[in-house]
């Protein structure tokens, strides 16, 4: 079985890929189609950036793409994308969709994108997988078998262990992208309320603002080199978007043996229980509530509690076997 690998090397598609890679290299050879083998610029899209093809990128996939391989689309990747199922040739195409859902503007535009790729890909895909139950009704619409497989973490990278803070005292963490689907503002502004210390990581478009905030309560230390020696300088990780699928850097802090706060949106309702973190909505008053309630908890024992749980459940080596058996089955129809 030859599998190729194709979406686009950023956020959370790009750790899943890479993650995927790796271990599924160790019994099949897998090929990576991304930015970096087709001829793209980074075009701007909705404060984010789009990766258009150049005029030879379908030929670059042709050329990479057998009839038998299995041919897994994480979307959305770059814009040969939107071409691939007009191609006559017979794949055996697997989609995995990342689009984050969940509310207000945010939530409504990954709901168009997840409708639009889905109808798109209905009649060439042999499987549909989205990473977060909460995508599963609307990809049923268009398609019956679908399955859910999560993203995972390296629970070997990502473990409890001492490192140098940034502040004393207790401190709340975010680490991810700075654009307005991840909210930050709301929760800088409910840290500042709380006079608690804030550390946030992490670029993105609103960087540059943020950055002009900083104060002796609170650093923006844009990108992060280590995710896992930043997660263990925290009490409490805080992830206040308006849309997420399954986000890896909620699992990554929970394998680091961090309670958690998110929003309740996406996945986020399946990974955040009351043993190790609070559900919130994304408004000021809401994740300051949420705050209050863990400072007074023993955030270590809830933290250990949350490492158990995903490395129950969410370890990369187990996604992997998903996927595995997930092409043998397509390979097989």
């Amino acid at each position: 079985m030859k599998i190729v690998m194709y979406g686009r090397l950023d956020g959370g598609a790009k750790t899943c890929m890479n993650s995927l890679v790796k271990r599924l290299r160790r019994s099949y050879p897998v090929k990576l189609i991304c930015e970096d083998n087709l001829s793209v610029i980074r075009a701007p899209l909705d404060s984010d950036s789009y990766c258009i093809d150049g005029l030879k990128a379908i030929k670059t996939i042709r050329r990479f793409v057998n009839k038998d391989d299995i041919f897994h689309i994480h979307h959305t990747a770059t814009s040969s994308e939107l071409f691939v199922p007009y191609l006559k040739r017979d794949y055996n195409i697997v989609n995995t969709f990342h689009i984050p859902v969940g509310k207000g503007y945010e939530g409504m535009k990954g709901t168009f994108l997840l409708h639009f790729y889905a109808m798109l890909y209905r009649k060439k895909s042999k499987k549909f997988i989205g990473v977060a139950k909460a995508q599963t009704s609307l990809l049923k619409k268009y398609k019956d078998d679908v399955e859910v497989v999560p993203n995972g973490v390296d629970i070997e990278e990502f473990r409890p262990f001492e490192t140098p803070r940034y502040f004393d005292g207790f401190t709340v963490g975010y680490l991810g992208r700075l654009c307005n689907q991840k909210n930050i503002y709301s929760l800088i502004k409910a840290c500042r309320e709380l006079d608690v210390n804030l550390v946030i990581g992490g670029t993105g478009p609103l960087y540059s603002k943020m950055k002009g905030n900083e104060n002796e309560k609170m650093k923006i230390l844009g990108y992060v080199e280590n995710t896992a020696f930043f997660l263990n300088s925290i009490d409490l990780f805080v992830l206040p978007s308006y849309a997420e699928a399954c986000p890896i850097t909620l699992l990554e802090a929970m394998a680091c043996g961090k309670p958690v706060i998110a929003t309740n949106v996406g996945d986020n309702r399946v990974l955040v229980r009351e043993d190790w973190g609070r559900l919130c909505y994304p408004s000021v008053e809401s994740i300051k509530t949420a705050i209050s309630e863990m400072k007074g908890n023993d955030l270590e024992k809830m933290g250990k509690k949350a490492r158990k749980f995903v490395a129950e459940r969410y370890t990369w080596d187990h996604i992997a076997q998903k996927y595995e058996g997930i092409y043998k089955e397509v390979m097989c129809g």
